[in-house]
């Protein structure tokens, strides 16, 4: 039964996107009589994607997304606890009034509120969602006026914007204003979280003979990346030291691994440098041959940089240590 209940949820939730459309999307949801599932659920969508999740046998709202958990922090989900909570009383006393307006005494008997908002991003159109649903049947919001329900509070809805409710007019107000406001929020979250930018590998040696082959992988977005050696198939542990992963001014990154070996070695054997990385559908693997290895030139670029580099912050130490003097003497 439990399964049964959440699939019907999760189903009903997928069935409205567009592609240039947006759309935000809670599903409160509160079971009466007995079975297995939790008493009060509440699932967040964006653009029909699952993102928070909050039940009454957990009693703790929880991200359900990566791009929804790094976005936000610890007292964020204290706080929408506690509205879950606070929301679950109103839900358990709603059912209890539908149940005595339609006289339903046996079975398991399911009250829902679907709310929300959507949005396109290319014609800029909005609109509001409010439904409720009762033992299967569909109800607006006019319909349950009879009914003597508590109005689900307004801070009910799961915002990423801090608001006054008492500066809302009214419903409708709340749903295209708020609701919007934290759907293109979200939305804005999911492109710069879930961008992902491919990597350009290169392998550099300083000259033919020397003993170090180094995988410079640059250009990458997100951050996390793994990069491997092998000799023929076999992953190499020893003889390899990974450089650390550094930014650059693109806001991509860039690091290093470098393979001690000896020319004669890699020429006779298959080496490969191995890159993974979420933006890629295959793994990039570049032979250690030849052809493949970038010398001199290359080598003297990166060091140049670093050079010049050092150079520049060894100048600017200098002046801030001579205007420190002169203002000493002054």
């Amino acid at each position: 039964m439990r399964v049964l209940s959440l699939l019907y949820v999760v189903l009903r939730a997928i069935c409205w996107a567009n592609a240039a459309s947006h759309s935000l999307k809670y599903i409160y949801t509160v079971v009466s009589g007995d079975n297995d599932s939790p008493e009060f659920i509440i699932m967040g969508f964006v653009n029909d994607e699952q993102f928070v999740q909050y039940d009454s046998n957990i009693r703790r709202m929880i991200p359900q997304t990566e791009w929804r958990e790094i976005s936000v922090d610890k007292q964020y989900w204290d706080n929408q606890t506690q509205k879950a909570l606070y929301a679950h009383q109103i839900f358990k006393d709603n059912i209890g009034i539908a149940m005595q307006h339609f006289r339903s005494t046996q079975g398991v008997l399911i009250l829902e509120w679907i709310v929300g908002c959507r949005w396109n991003d290319e014609t800029g159109d909005t609109g509001g969602i409010e439904r409720y649903e009762y033992d299967g049947k569909y109800f607006l919001p006019d319909d349950m006026k009879t009914w003597n329900f508590i109005p689900p509070a307004q801070l009910l809805f799961i915002s990423a914007v801090k608001w006054n409710p008492a500066e809302l007019e009214n419903d409708k107000q709340y749903q295209t204003q708020i609701c919007i406001e934290s759907l293109k929020t979200y939305v804005s979250y999911k492109r710069m979280l879930e961008r992902t930018v491919a990597p350009e590998v290169s392998l550099l040696q300083k000259d033919s003979s020397s003993p170090v082959v180094t995988c410079h992988v640059t250009g990458f977005y997100p951050r996390g990346i793994t990069v491997t050696w092998q000799r023929n198939g076999e992953d190499l542990d020893v003889d390899v030291e990974q450089g650390a992963t550094v930014p650059n001014e693109d806001g991509t990154f860039q690091t290093t691994s470098h393979l001690r070996v000896k020319p004669e070695d890699w020429k006779s054997q298959n080496y490969t440098c191995t890159v993974q990385h979420k933006s890629l559908k295959q793994d990039i693997v570049l032979p250690v041959r030849e052809e493949n290895i970038k010398r001199n030139t290359d080598i003297k670029i990166l060091t140049a940089g670093r050079a010049s580099s050092s150079a520049s912050s060894c100048v600017l130490a200098v002046f801030i240590l001579a205007l420190a003097v002169i203002a000493i003497v002054i």
